[in-house]
């Protein structure tokens, strides 16, 4: 009986730990298989509205955009996207914390009549530029201007909505993670027991978002400029300068 114990014993020692690491990895996969399913329909949304939803509201939770307060964070607005609750939290059930840059979640002005200056209708298709009031939203040290960010807080979801103040994160990095609306950090995990790392981040810039996820590629400013019936602009350049000689 007691080499049975024992048996049983040295099985469980070698089990356990491969079922946790099985396990583990299958959570991992969740979380990227959502953040996935959320980057596609935030595209299709684009595609479909010409902007991206605000935040939804963290602490109502219902999904809905706020756009009112035009919310940089919050957590995903799946309503809007259409999707089930399940798929804006991670594979941990926690909570994906979302981030906008609110350049891309104001709605486009109809214009009355085509302008050179103002050709393309999508707002994820436009010069980011910047004005009072409109900060970019960006990953540290990476150079591109970026149009959203999801974060997975990890296994013990440290940061997730909802959170009260006095349980952020005590990492630096992860508490960068937890609070800021203006830049997110992207970096391996780490297990530094004082300044641990478990977040998982997708972001997308805006033009890859429209060029891979929407299957939409923005278009060359020249190609969607409006046709002049100025003859000179049909005239080949090469025939222009015979003319001109």
């Amino acid at each position: 009986m007691a080499i049975v114990l024992i048996i049983m014993g040295l099985v469980s020692g070698f089990t356990f730990p491969i079922i946790k690491i099985m396990m583990d990895g299958q959570k991992a996969r969740t979380t990227a298989l959502h953040q996935e399913q959320i980057l596609y329909a935030l595209a299709s949304y684009a595609n479909k509205n010409n902007f991206l939803p605000y935040a939804a509201n963290p602490t109502l939770q219902t999904g809905e955009q706020d756009a009112s307060s035009r919310l940089r964070r919050g957590i995903v607005p799946f309503k809007n996207l259409g999707l089930p609750e399940s798929i804006a939290k991670d594979g941990y059930h926690h909570w994906f914390t979302y981030v906008i840059d609110d350049f891309y979640g104001v709605q486009p002005e109809r214009a009355t009549a085509q302008s050179i200056f103002e050709p393309l209708k999508n707002r994820l298709c436009k010069n980011r530029h910047f004005s009072a009031g409109q900060t970019p939203l960006k990953i540290r040290n990476v150079p591109e201007k970026i149009a959203v960010a999801l974060i997975s807080h990890g296994p013990e979801g440290r940061g997730s909505y909802p959170h009260h103040s006095s349980l952020l994160p005590q990492g630096i990095d992860e508490r960068q993670n937890s609070t800021s609306d203006q830049e997110i950090i992207d970096q391996p995990l780490r297990q530094d027991p004082t300044n641990p790392f478990s977040h998982k981040v997708a972001w997308v810039t805006a033009k890859n978002l429209m060029a891979i996820y929407a299957r939409s590629p923005c278009p060359p400013l020249n190609d969607a400029l409006p046709q002049s019936k100025d003859p000179i602009f049909q005239i080949p350049r090469e025939e222009r300068r015979e003319d001109n000689k």
